[in-house]
C-alpha cells in the first residue's frame, strides 16, 4: 500500500516509520526543509526505544521518504481518496483529494493568524 503522512512531528514520524516497517511505501511531507533534509540523510530528531533501527532500515530499503512538497505526497494517496470517499460519502473531504483538503485547511489557518 502507498501511504502519505503530512507532518513529521512525533506522531507523524512514528506513524510513518511504523507503516513503512509493515511493508508500506511511505512518503512523509513537512514544511520544514531543514528537518526533511535531516531525515532524508538518516538523522532522526526524536527518541523512542528501537525507532532509530526501524527508521534507518526502512529509509535504506526505500520504503520511507521525505518531502516538503505536498504534491509529491498526493500521488501516494490518490487511491486512498477514491477508496475512502467510496465508502464514506459524507466524509469531511467533500470529494477533495486529501492534499486539496490539507491545503484548504492550511490556507484557512494561515489567514486567521
Amino acid at each position: 500500500m502507498k501511504v502519505a503522512v503530512v507532518g513529521t512531528g512525533y506522531i507523524g514520524l512514528v506513524s510513518g516509520i511504523c507503516f513503512a516497517e509493515t511493508g508500506n511505501d511511505v512518503i512523509c511531507a513537512d514544511i520544514d526543509q531543514r528537518k526533511v533534509d535531516m531525515l532524508s540523510c538518516g538523522q532522526i530528531p526524536i527518541f523512542e526505544p528501537g525507532l532509530e533501527i526501524l527508521f534507518k532500515r526502512n529509509l535504506k530499503e526505500g520504503r520511507l521518504s521525505f518531502t516538503i512538497q505536498l504534491e509529491d505526497a498526493e500521488e501516494k494517496i490518490e487511491t486512498w481518496r477514491q477508496d475512502y470517499n467510496h465508502f464514506k460519502p459524507h466524509s469531511p473531504l467533500n470529494n477533495m483529494t486529501p492534499i486539496e483538503y490539507i491545503k484548504s485547511r492550511l490556507i484557512t489557518t494561515s489567514n486567521s493568524v
